[in-house]
């Protein structure tokens, strides 16, 4: 096998469209897209490849990888974004929410910030937990999961292929997402209190979607 630099790929672009419409119209009530909302899975399948093959592409062109420099690609590329809808959302809520929303809604908005938003809506969830109406910064949660990722991946990628090379990263791709789909099966047949909440949340159990666009990248690499 041979590597590549990364090259604009216009399909991965038509697949992100498909996927946001999927979760914006899934949301909306259209009626036959109830499973809209895997959109978001599709996501996280194309964000482990992308991410792979910028990690693997750089190393295996010029021997290393410049960590510093990726993170602040990914801050160039995702903050500006970021910024504007939590003002935006920030000024909504001002408006329409309650007092007690406004509370709530700040831990959120701090939570948004500190990329840590699934875990803050993890924590929320629950018998008592409010109407999703009431979270205007709820869809950030799939951005946090992803933003926990690439503090993780890019160093694994790094280190699997600097102790075994293309075989190392092969398996250590491959032993992530296995671990990461094990620990969904134990947990969906143990079925132990907010399991649910447990699955859509955490991050862990979201690695083996990544590691499935991280194969992806491998194979055709």
């Amino acid at each position: 096998m041979t590597s590549h630099p990364l090259k604009y790929m216009p399909h991965i672009d038509g697949l992100r469209c498909i996927a946001v419409m999927a979760v914006l119209l899934f949301h909306f009530g259209v009626p036959g897209l109830g499973g809209g909302y895997v959109g978001v899975d599709v996501f996280f399948v194309i964000s482990g490849s992308l991410i792979s093959s910028l990690s693997v592409g750089e190393r295996t062109a010029t021997g290393r990888f410049d960590f510093a420099s990726f993170y602040a690609r990914r801050v160039r590329r995702i903050l500006p974004a970021l910024i504007a809808t939590l003002i935006a959302t920030s000024l909504f809520a001002w408006l329409i929410l309650t007092p007690a929303e406004l509370v709530a809604y700040g831990k959120s908005l701090a939570a948004a910030s500190l990329s840590l938003s699934n875990l803050q809506f993890w924590m929320e969830s629950g018998y008592f937990d409010t109407a999703s109406q009431t979270k205007p910064l709820l869809h950030i949660w799939s951005l946090s999961v992803e933003e926990q990722f690439y503090l993780v991946w890019p160093a694994l990628l790094y280190f699997c292929y600097r102790i075994r090379g293309a075989e190392g990263l092969f398996w250590g791709i491959v032993i992530a997402g296995l671990a990461s789909f094990g620990a969904n099966h134990l947990a969906v047949t143990a079925q132990n209190i907010g399991y649910r909440s447990d699955l859509f949340f955490l991050p862990h159990f979201r690695v083996f979607e990544f590691a499935i666009g991280a194969l992806g990248f491998y194979l055709i690499r």
